[in-house]
This record gives structure tokens, C-alpha cells and sequence, in this order.
């Protein structure tokens, strides 16, 4: 297997948060999110974590150390009010385990930005510190030796 792509852990992240955030029907309210990555580290064994059974390959991870400053949204200030405690609740109101099964490892509100308002539209900027730990399996066999033969002549 190849080693992980930084840019995997990224989208891996993103794609985490994104997933834990409530949904919004209105597509021009929808949060942005940015990232500061700050620290990527390899997990395990520089990167190897171990042997997966099926499909049988190598397991690889890196753990991620970043920012996510998420811009919130809303049509007025006291909607965004709403807004912005509905985001945080989504985030900061998830249990452990769920965390856990994202890829979350920690996860801290390290700033509650000031908010913008402007005719019509108010927005807020959040920063959370996320330590994510991203975990690649094998997709399909890759050919993994079972069994080394020990009637080898040398020399």
C-alpha cells in the first residue's frame, strides 16, 4: 500500500466535521470551514498501525493536530444567535464514542469569534482545536506473504 497523501488527512477532517454539523436547507447559510493544519504526525510506527485480516493489507495513520474556524450564517442577528449555538451543540454535544468513530481524538472551542452583521446577513467565525487521528485500510488484497519457506540454501 502507499503511503498516506497529506491531503487525504485534510479532506478526512473536513469530511468529519462536516458530517457531525446539523443539516441546513438554505445552501447560502450552509457553514464554511477552513483549515489551519498546525502538526500532521505519523501514527503507530511511522505510519504503519498494523495488518488488516480482510482484506488483507497494511493499516496506515497519521494524526492531525489543526484549526477548523467555521464560518456561521444567518439572515439576521438573532437567527444567528440560534445558528451559532445549534453549530456548537452539533460539535461540542457529541458523546465520546461518536467522536471517536469520526476520527476525533479531542476537540476544544478555542475562540468564539466576533460576528459581522450587515443588511439582510450576520455571520460568526468559530475556531475549534481538533487533534484527528485518520486511518487508511486496504481496499482490496495486496498480496500479503503467508508463509516463508525455511529450506532456503545459502551461499
Amino acid at each position: 500500500m502507499d503511503t498516506i497523501n497529506p491531503s487525504e488527512v485534510l479532506n478526512g477532517l473536513l469530511s468529519a466535521v462536516n458530517s457531525l454539523l446539523p443539516s441546513i436547507a438554505d445552501p447560502t447559510l450552509q457553514p464554511i470551514l477552513r483549515l489551519n493544519a498546525v502538526q500532521l504526525l505519523p501514527t503507530g510506527l511511522g505510519g504503519f498501525i498494523g495488518m488488516n485480516d480482510d482484506p488483507k493489507g497494511e493499516i496506515w495513520g497519521q494524526r492531525l493536530n489543526a484549526d477548523v474556524l467555521m464560518t456561521v450564517k444567518a439572515a439576521s442577528a438573532s437567527e444567528l444567535n440560534n445558528a451559532v449555538t445549534a453549530h456548537l451543540n452539533a460539535l461540542l454535544g457529541q458523546t465520546r464514542q461518536t467522536l471517536l468513530e469520526h476520527g476525533i481524538l479531542r476537540l476544544t472551542l478555542a475562540d468564539l469569534g466576533g460576528g459581522a452583521i450587515a443588511p439582510g446577513a450576520a455571520e460568526q467565525v468559530l475556531t475549534f482545536r481538533i487533534f484527528y487521528e485518520f486511518v487508511k485500510k486496504p481496499t482490496e488484497d495486496e498480496g500479503v506473504i503467508q508463509e516463508i519457506p525455511i529450506s532456503v540454501n545459502v551461499g
